[in-house]
């Protein structure tokens, strides 16, 4: 009998932790988040940078110098143009998963950017991906990923969580 209570006690007590272990991470996936998102309404292109999951691209060829000096002519370009996020709002992420020796998560976005007085309303969502256990998470736009070019982020990724979807409104006329 107090075998069987003690099994039950640390079942859980384990199950207890794992919960809390879980939102730990989500919760660390979401401060990650927000600190991209303010290095993009900075239009800071280091800051964004370093808070990119780039290995992907460098197993491409790319070169960190070529990301960076990218990134940064793109959000001096946006900056020059007179672009400003007028909202910017992530959503309710999904939940963590993990593939080979990462774990990911798609938190979904909703974000109207200004450029030259027309809004562009774009809804999808950053990868964040995790090399050390959820305590830090770096990301990856979402706006150009499918089914077919996930794998080059996340190689072993079997559909599970499903994608979130993707919307990408033209410009129209500021109000």
């Amino acid at each position: 009998m107090r075998v069987c209570l003690s099994i039950a006690i640390a079942l859980f007590c384990s199950c207890i932790c794992s919960s809390a272990v879980a939102a730990d991470k989500i919760a660390a996936s979401l401060r990650d988040a927000h600190k991209l998102v303010d290095c993009m309404e900075a239009f800071n292109g280091a800051c964004v940078v370093k808070r990119t999951y780039n290995e992907y691209l460098y197993r491409q060829g790319a070169s960190a110098d070529q990301i960076t000096r990218n990134v940064r002519d793109l959000y001096a370009q946006l900056k020059a143009m007179g672009g400003k996020f007028t909202h910017f709002e992530l959503a309710q992420l999904q939940a963590i998963d993990s593939s080979d020796a990462r774990e990911f998560v798609f938190i979904p976005y909703d974000q109207v950017l200004e450029l030259r007085g027309r809004e562009h309303q774009s809804k999808a969502y950053f990868i964040g991906v995790s090399d050390d256990h959820g305590e830090t998470w770096r990301f990856v736009d979402g706006m150009q990923i499918n089914e077919k070019n996930i794998r080059l982020i996340i190689p072993g990724y079997t559909g599970t969580p499903p994608l979130p979807p993707i919307y990408s409104e033209a410009p129209s006329s500021g109000t």
